[in-house]
This record gives C-alpha cells, structure tokens and sequence, in this order.
C-alpha cells in the first residue's frame, strides 16, 4: 500500500514539473584571487582553495548567501518555482564594485563592457594591411 502512495506522489510531482516551464534560483559558484597575505574570510566570509590565493563562495546573483534557495519569495524543495521570480544582478560585476583592486575575479568572468568591445572593433576597422609589420 505505502507502494501505490509513493508512485502516486512521483507521477504528481513529474506532472507538476511539465505544467509549465519554472525558473529555479540556486546558488552560483564564485572563485575570485586575493592578495597573498589576506584572509578570504574577509570577503563574504568565503573560503580559501587548498595552498592557493583563491577564495571560493556560493552566493545569489545580490551577493547574499544567507538562504538555500536564490529567489525573492518561497520556493519548492528543488529552488524552483520561487514566488516573485529569482534575486537579480551580476555577481562579478557586484564583487569587483563591492571589493575593488583587492580581487581578482576567477569564475564568473566579468562581463565585458559595450564601450571596450567597440574600441576593439574600431581599432580593427583604423588598422589596414600596409600598417601591419610581420615578425
């Protein structure tokens, strides 16, 4: 009999997760370096990677870490599904704002600013053949 239960609950739960599609708020992993002699404690109170100067976290896209699950309101038991969405924001971009020249960012990357990528490719466009040098 506990059997047929717990078929019945797996069929209800497969069925709820085909209703529609959810979006889940779990947690990204973020590694970032430091100085040599600083402690990662310090930096959201991260810890230090084995032997190294990198620190790694697991932090919502607002750099908070205090909750299991990412999202604005409750969630379900696999962080989906959350009432009023997933915590936005750019965690790299929010670290090295919040920490400055103390880091280096490892793991996500830095999203790329629109005015660096249009200097390059204006720097492409300035450049002809003739001003090339071989080596």
């Amino acid at each position: 009999m506990h059997f047929i239960g717990l078929i019945l609950f797996v069929i209800l739960a497969m069925q709820s997760w085909q209703l529609g599609e959810s979006e889940c708020c779990k947690k990204t992993t973020v590694k970032f370096d430091i100085r040599r002699k600083d402690d990662c404690h310090n930096y959201l109170k991260s810890t230090r990677i084995f032997l190294s100067i990198t620190c790694k976290n697991r932090l919502c896209n607002d750099l908070s870490a205090n909750s299991i699950c990412c999202g604005v309101g409750s969630c379900d038991v696999f962080c989906c599904n959350c009432d009023g969405g997933c915590l936005k924001g750019d965690i790299a971009e929010q670290m090295v704002n919040k920490f400055g020249k103390d880091i280096t960012m490892v793991k996500p990357k830095p999203k790329k600013s629109k005015e660096s990528s249009d200097d390059l490719d204006n720097l492409d466009e300035d450049l002809s053949d003739s001003q090339l040098v071989p080596y």
